[in-house]
């Protein structure tokens, strides 16, 4: 879902740079055109609420629904095996009790009857293959659902375990280049956020993981989005991915011995700025919950003609 909203903001660009920008609206409306088929009921639910959405509103609320899908096909897939294999088993029976001309007493090349494949019990795996369980006893789904459940996501490498000893209350961002979400306990600095679904958990320092609660994203003061924002309340600082920050919005950070800065891509523009302490660098992002998103409206044509019905292999990615 990054691949194809980063694709229509890129496209937008080019059009704004050839003196043609695409109203906010319209390429909202384009993004939403070229869902697939999976994606109908929030299309549905965008093109009829009260208020307007907006880019980044939509990209947060995309990534959200992007991640309740898989959950989804997830779930599905862990309550059909059985019954499958339950089916399987009755066909199999129903083939050794066959009495058709030879039908029993048919031997294979190595000296196996084909009814013996399946007497009883002994019906096939449809997961590893092998004869006399079902997929839902099968160690090789077992041990990948444990492998799953007992191994977190690495969402942040560097906190140690002395930042859960820290005051709650801490509104600053601490900029962390090992994170890969960013996290926050205090879910009020979530302005879109829906429950988290999944098993995983935040992996910190010492080894132990911490379990997410939601999942969402929000802005700044600057209007920066924080996408893939975690809710953690056991996490008592704010950690900012320094990765996922700098590529979704085109910043950079510059850290000097007592200041940080976060940096537009090309003017050098100064758009955060933080301090270091204790051996750390925090940044004030003035987190704002919810915002409306004005701007000149312009003519669709060129953009629909730039961007058409994306493929679906593209939203797929």
């Amino acid at each position: 879902m990054d691949v194809y909203i980063n694709k229509a903001k890129s496209i937008a660009h080019q059009l704004a740079i050839a003196s043609k920008p695409v109203d906010e609206d319209d390429l909202v409306l384009q993004i939403l055109r070229g869902l697939p088929s999976e994606y109908l009921a929030f299309k549905v639910s965008m093109e009829t609420r009260k208020d307007p959405v907006s880019l980044n509103e939509l990209h947060g609320l995309l990534l959200i629904q992007e991640a309740n899908l898989k959950e989804d096909d997830s779930q599905t897939f862990e309550s059909i095996m059985p019954a499958a294999n339950i089916a399987s088993k009755q066909v199999y029976n129903k083939q050794t009790n066959y009495r058709g001309r030879g039908r029993n007493n048919y031997q294979s090349r190595g000296g196996v009857r084909k009814s013996d494949q399946y007497k009883g019990d002994r019906f096939v795996c449809q997961i590893c293959g092998k004869v006399g369980h079902i997929a839902k006893f099968c160690w090789s789904y077992t041990n990948l659902l444990k492998e799953k459940e007992t191994t977190p996501p690495q969402a942040h490498h560097a906190v140690s375990s002395s930042t859960l000893n820290q005051d709650i209350g801490d509104d600053n961002w601490y900029p962390d280049s090992g994170a890969t979400h960013h996290i926050t306990n205090d879910i009020n600095n979530l302005s879109i956020h829906a429950k988290y679904k999944g098993r995983d958990a935040v992996k910190i320092g010492d080894g132990s993981g911490l379990r997410i609660f939601h999942i969402g994203s929000s802005k700044t003061s600057q209007n920066l989005v924080l996408n893939d924002l975690l809710h953690v309340p056991k996490i008592t600082r704010n950690l900012l991915s320094i990765q996922r920050f700098s590529k979704d919005n085109g910043v950079y950070f510059e850290f000097h011995p007592n200041m940080c800065y976060v940096k537009q891509q090309g003017t050098g523009k100064i758009l955060h700025q933080g301090m270091s302490s204790d051996g750390l660098y925090k940044i004030d992002l003035s987190s704002r919950k919810k915002e409306a998103q004005l701007g000149e409206r312009h003519t669709i044509g060129q953009w629909y003609k730039r961007l058409g019905h994306p493929s679906f292999s593209i939203v797929k990615k």
